[in-house]
């Protein structure tokens, strides 16, 4: 895939996983979890375990992962699309959405919104677009913590919303 950087090879020696690294090979249970994530990921399109005829289900990729590292993920999922995979993702992360929504271009996406409506029953909503799907509870506590701040920059009261 092009958006993979040179580097972060992974070896297996005795049955063990390492990562390759510029200091050299580091033990895989040593890695930070967010790095181990995607060098598996990396591990499983290289060996063509997943690739343009994959269905990926992955539910909530940002956990343990550093948020500078959204974009590449994005990056690897869009790729993976555009070769035909089809990709279903739970997230909680406003980044990681709004990431998927700024790049999105030609791709194919759709947006869920999964929420209990009065009867406490489950309802679904979906868009094309992130900022048209509602409910929203995602977009809702980004809109009240927003709110918050400029409400303590002008000298108001942060501690309520």
């Amino acid at each position: 895939m092009k958006c993979w950087k040179k580097g972060g090879e992974i070896t297996a020696k005795n049955e063990e996983f390492y990562l390759k690294s510029r200091t050299g090979d580091i033990e895989f249970t040593l890695v930070a979890e967010g790095i181990r994530k995607l060098a598996l990921l990396r591990l499983l399109i290289e060996n063509g375990s997943l690739d343009g005829k994959s269905l990926l289900c992955w539910d909530e990729p940002e956990v343990n992962l550093n948020p500078s590292m959204i974009p590449l993920v994005v990056s690897v999922l869009m790729e993976l699309e555009q070769m035909g995979a089809q990709i279903f993702i739970a997230t909680h992360s406003y980044v990681l959405l709004k990431e998927f929504e700024l790049r999105r271009g030609n791709h194919s996406l759709r947006f869920y919104s999964l929420s209990k409506n009065e009867r406490d029953s489950v309802s679904l909503s979906s868009s094309e677009t992130y900022p048209a799907l509602s409910p929203n509870r995602i977009a809702d506590q980004f809109a009240r913590m927003y709110n918050l701040e400029i409400g303590r920059a002008l000298g108001g009261d942060a501690h309520h919303g």
